[in-house]
């Protein structure tokens, strides 16, 4: 069941759906719940689409902001670092959100948000 909700949290997590969210969250869904394809949790797509309360919502409710995506290595901060969302950086940044980590091809999240500029 909790695996099922953790699905259900990271499709409605792809359309930025928070209510929905919550409420698998809530039904207890595990938010660190992965895709089977590239290990992608809800986290890196809130993050992608730039959507600061549902960051919030989900490290509130235990996602860890370091996941790394199979394939590419990449982080919830990574993501939002290559799209340019500040407020999901910095909120994932005071969240415990590692710097430092390199995805496939070497690169930092710094290294990211300053080639979008």
């Amino acid at each position: 069941v909790r695996k099922y909700y953790g699905r259900m949290v990271i499709e409605a997590a792809k359309a930025g759906n928070m209510p929905v969210v919550k409420k698998f969250l809530e039904k207890g869904g595990d938010p660190n719940t992965t895709t089977d394809d590239w290990d992608l949790t809800a986290l890196h797509y809130a993050a992608m689409g730039s959507h600061n309360g549902l960051t919030q919502l989900l490290l509130r409710a235990g996602a860890n902001p370091n996941a790394r995506a199979k394939y590419t290595n990449n982080t919830p901060l990574f993501e939002a670092a290559s799209s340019g969302h500040r407020k999901v950086i910095q909120y994932l940044l005071r969240h415990g959100a590692d710097v430092e980590v390199h995805c496939q091809r070497g690169k930092t999240a710094l290294h990211a948000a300053a080639e979008k500029g």
